[in-house]
């Protein structure tokens, strides 16, 4: 797995390098024009609330219960879910693996910042009212935080309580699209996510079945 975390970083500097050349405007432009029925060139300063709260009072009706979906994926809630899968790992005597899940949550957010402060992609448009309107707030959209804890919270269930693995699984891979139809992230966004998730997980995955013969300490 140790091979498979460095193949996922380094994938996931190649594909921020394109990001930042323009090399997937084409996708990201046509996902704009065609999969986001809410999109509009309308934005709204980040807040506090904004980070916690699911929805807002400018949030589309049909949309809302997409923005639950992808609750679980935001910086609170997963936080907690990531500390409660910690506390039970480092309870069964996993230590190192809830070491490892918990500084993966850390440096993956501490990425998407930097990645969001010094990272910018070719504007995006869109039309709006028969005119073609900017979008720069995709303009440092990349990398996708919803889907890199999404995926982490996910993976963390499923060591955690293996007969949910199906569940988690199926509930990330939908945030996965939910984050691209709810106009909140761009494809390449979702896949830098992904990239940088995998790269960070499979080593705390790895560190969880190497104890996995141990004794459960209770």
């Amino acid at each position: 797995m140790f091979r498979a975390a460095v193949a996922s970083a380094v994938a996931f500097l190649a594909v921020s390098v394109a990001v930042v050349e323009g090399a997937f405007c084409r996708v990201d432009q046509w996902a704009l024009d065609h999969v986001m029925p809410w999109l509009t060139p309308v934005t709204h300063a980040q807040t506090l609330e904004s980070i916690v709260v699911p929805f807002h009072e400018w949030t589309p009706d049909g949309e809302i219960p997409l923005a639950l979906w992808t609750y679980p994926a935001s910086v609170p809630v997963s936080a907690l879910l990531l500390a409660l899968g910690c506390a039970l790992l480092w309870r069964r005597g996993l230590r190192a693996a809830a070491v490892a899940w918990a500084a993966a949550w850390i440096v993956g957010d501490a990425v998407e910042v930097l990645g969001k402060g010094l990272l910018d992609r070719p504007t995006l448009h869109m039309t709006w009212h028969g005119v073609r309107a900017a979008l720069p707030g995709f303009d440092d959209s990349y990398p996708s935080g919803h889907t890199l804890r999404g995926l982490l919270v996910a993976a963390v269930v499923g060591t955690v309580w293996p007969r949910a693995r199906l569940a988690a699984a199926i509930w990330a891979a939908a945030t996965c699209v939910v984050l691209v139809v709810t106009s909140a992230h761009t494809p390449s966004d979702v896949l830098g996510g992904a990239l940088l998730a995998a790269a960070l997980a499979l080593p705390a995955v790895q560190l969880g079945r190497a104890r996995e013969a141990a004794p459960v300490r209770r």
